[in-house]
């Protein structure tokens, strides 16, 4: 199983946005301690450089072999930015944390089709037939022969 998040930071309305960047992301997982883990650590001057950060406003990251059961997975993003307001830069920065619960369930196995099971059969059942009408043939053969003696 795989699980994905993604997290942006948008722009203030009404200033214009010379740079915005998501700073760092860490997560903590139920399957494994519920530690705090970073993905990646960066400051507004020095955003991080990610091959798969467009432009340092997005991120996003899959987690795979995640055991069976409930699980939960919770993702803290911050990032921020510098924007022109008149004749001043200003600098900003948010956060965000948010929870996924979910369960984990086995997939249920398809048993293979029997197929040697209805060959078997399929053969016991013919050799049954052809030995059914054998057998009918013989004694309306042999009823017949009594019939012409």
């Amino acid at each position: 199983m795989t699980v994905g998040f993604s997290t942006a930071i948008g722009t203030p309305r009404g200033l214009q946005t010379l740079m915005t960047s998501i700073t760092s992301v860490s997560y903590k997982a139920s399957w494994q301690g519920n530690q705090s883990i970073s993905l990646f650590n960066s400051t507004i001057d020095t955003p991080a450089v990610l091959s798969n950060v467009p432009s340092g406003q997005e991120f996003s990251y899959n987690f795979t072999n995640i055991p069976l059961g409930s699980q939960q997975l919770e993702v803290d993003s911050v990032g921020g930015g510098i924007i022109w307001g008149g004749n001043t830069y200003y600098t900003f920065y948010t956060n965000s944390s948010n929870t996924l619960y979910f369960t984990v369930q086995a997939t249920p196995t398809q048993e293979p089709f029997p197929t040697l099971l209805v060959i078997v059969t399929s053969i016991l059942v013919i050799v049954v037939v052809i030995g059914a009408l054998s057998l009918l043939l013989y004694r309306r053969h042999r009823k017949t022969n009594k019939l012409n003696q």
